[in-house]
């Protein structure tokens, strides 16, 4: 090999530079104005709880407008800091609810002191039981 062959081959080898995302332009022209939800006696709106606007935004695009009862239930205990037991049927938005709460959590405290970026800040030890499934029909990696 010649030695210009020589010092191209390694560079043929080596993995490309993996690309650094571009930051994501904040969308402010939304706001909760465009997400009205008329108060029905007996339902809990999403508005009801005071949650951080980019939450609102992502519960109003995917179409929800009402709580079901055990997210009421949920969202007025965890939002305020409590814990919750919580027991109904499938799909009545369980995970939604604890979801929810963790976000807002999120988006609402400061990071604490010392804390590196992208430590965790939350630790989930038992995932609701449709999770367990799902994630056993998940292709390994």
């Amino acid at each position: 090999m010649s030695e210009s062959e020589q010092t191209t081959a390694p560079a043929q080898n080596r993995k490309p530079k993996r690309r650094r995302r571009k930051p994501r332009r904040r969308q402010s022209s939304w706001d909760l104005r465009q997400f009205q939800v008329p108060a029905v006696a007996g339902k809990w709106r999403f508005h009801d709880f005071d949650l951080p606007l980019p939450l609102m935004r992502a519960i109003h695009a995917q179409g929800f407008e009402y709580c079901t009862p055990i997210q009421a239930e949920a969202l007025r205990q965890t939002l305020l800091g409590g814990d919750i037991v919580g027991k109904a049927q499938t799909g009545t938005g369980k995970t939604a609810a604890f979801l929810i709460s963790v976000m807002a959590y999120f988006l609402e405290e400061p990071t604490p002191n010392g804390q590196k970026p992208g430590a965790p800040r939350a630790l989930i030890i038992a995932l609701p039981g449709n999770w367990h499934c799902r994630s056993r029909k998940m292709p390994k990696r």
